[in-house]
């Protein structure tokens, strides 16, 4: 067609370092203490409907954790019984930052080390990709690393 077709511009968002900030309470990790058993429990989880969320993995320790909302706890518990060595940490919650500028940019792990040590805010558990970094945290820093977070990414 001769038609002129939809015209695409930059905006800008996608060079912003940081585009939102996000806050999640009410979550508890699930630590798994056998790395060998993660297919089966995430089968089993998958198979009954079970969200999970932030997963993190320690080879050296031999396990691997991840997050759900505090509410499914109790159906992960029936799910996986006796037959796993699970571990709950109850009183969580996450703090994330998400924006396509923090592609190849190191600063912004610097930054969230930075702003959460400085506030005494201990990371129980970490995921991050090229577009977004989460920390999990006690659920009662959740305010203080949000606004720790934020104060040093927007100077």
């Amino acid at each position: 067609s001769d038609e002129e077709g939809t015209k695409i511009e930059s905006s800008g968002f996608e060079s912003a370092l940081v585009t939102g900030f996000t806050a999640d309470r009410n979550v508890t990790i699930v630590t798994v203490h056998s790395l060998d058993r993660a297919y089966s429990v995430f089968t089993k989880l998958a198979n009954m409907g079970v969200p999970v969320d932030v997963i993190g993995q320690s080879v050296g320790l031999g396990e691997f954790s991840f997050t759900v909302k505090d509410e499914k706890v109790e159906k992960i518990q029936k799910i996986l019984g006796d037959e796993y060595d699970v571990t709950f940490t109850p009183n969580c919650g996450k703090v994330s930052l998400v924006g396509c500028g923090m592609l190849g940019k190191p600063e912004v792990a610097k930054d969230v080390y930075e702003a959460l040590a400085e506030s005494n805010v201990k990371i129980k558990l970490i995921s991050s990709s090229e577009i977004k970094f989460s920390v999990i945290v006690d659920d009662n820093d959740v305010d203080i690393a949000l606004n720790s977070i934020h104060n040093k990414i927007v100077k």
